[in-house]
Formats: structure tokens, sequence, C-alpha cells
């Protein structure tokens, strides 16, 4: 059986730290296995899943800085999901951004959106995409009510 999935290096005293954070905030997400050497205390593999996808931490240095262009998207069912996540991160030191995006205190970015945003954004009507990207264009977080206002006024 073959399988594919990111693996993130992190310096070795972070490994724990970033694992734990991640999947205490995001919905369906849980430390699967945790690896590490006799006598070395921190962890050197740790596998997790986030908000359901299978991840992996290389506890070995790390090697170079998270950038905006490898990054998280989550997608959360409800409001209250995105803002025990954003909340989480921030109050662990991360900072908010424009257009929904969020650095975490570990240095990787964060795109959190809901369920509504999604769902539009593949909605068949071009104006109905249009709003709900334009909305999340003038947010931090996204307001999940102010993309469903915008979509429904796109839909007349």
């Amino acid at each position: 059986m073959s399988s594919c999935r990111t693996c993130l290096s992190l310096p070795r005293d972070d490994a724990r730290a970033v694992a734990e954070l991640w999947t205490s905030l995001a919905p369906d997400s849980s430390i699967d296995q945790v690896v590490e050497l006799e006598g070395q205390g921190d962890p050197v593999l740790i596998d997790l899943t986030i908000a359901g996808t299978s991840y992996q931490i290389l506890g070995a240095g790390g090697m170079g800085e998270p950038t905006m262009a490898t990054s998280f998207s989550l997608t959360v069912p409800d409001q209250e999901s995105l803002d025990r996540f954003w909340d989480g991160l921030l109050a662990a030191g991360g900072a908010e951004l424009e257009c929904a995006w969020i650095r975490d205190p570990y240095g990787f970015f964060w795109q959190v959106v809901p369920q509504v945003f999604v769902d539009a954004t593949g909605d068949p009507d071009p104006a109905v995409r249009q709003a709900a990207v334009e909305t999340i264009w003038t947010q931090r977080r996204v307001d999940a009510a102010a993309v469903e206002r915008a979509v429904e006024a796109a839909r007349g």
C-alpha cells in the first residue's frame, strides 16, 4: 500500500508543542504516533491528523522558514469553529493577516474559512462566487454571516 503526506521539518524542541497546538484547535484532529529516540527526549517524528488530513512532523531542526507559498487551508463548519481555531492561535502568539490569513506562533500560515465560503466559491453562478471572494477581501477573520449575506444579495 502506498501513501503520501506532507512532512514538516521543525526544531526538535518545538515539534511536540506544534502538534499539540494544532490538534487541540482544529476539528477532527489527533496526534497519532510519536517516535522518540532513546535518551534524546524530544520527538524525532510525530504523525498527526489535522482536520482529517495526515501530516508528519520531523523534529530534526528547521530547514528554512515557512512562507505563504506553502500554507494550510482549513475549512471549518461554522463561525464557532473558526473563532475557536483563530482565537487559539492568537492566544498562543499568532498574528492576524489580511483576507482570512493568520500566522501561527511557529511561523506557519493558515487561511481559515467557513464551509459557507467554500460552498459559495463552488457555486455555478459567477456573481455568487465573486460576492463571496470580495467579502473576505475586506476582512481579516472571516465573518460567516457576512459571507452568507453577500451570497444572498448576489442571488437576488
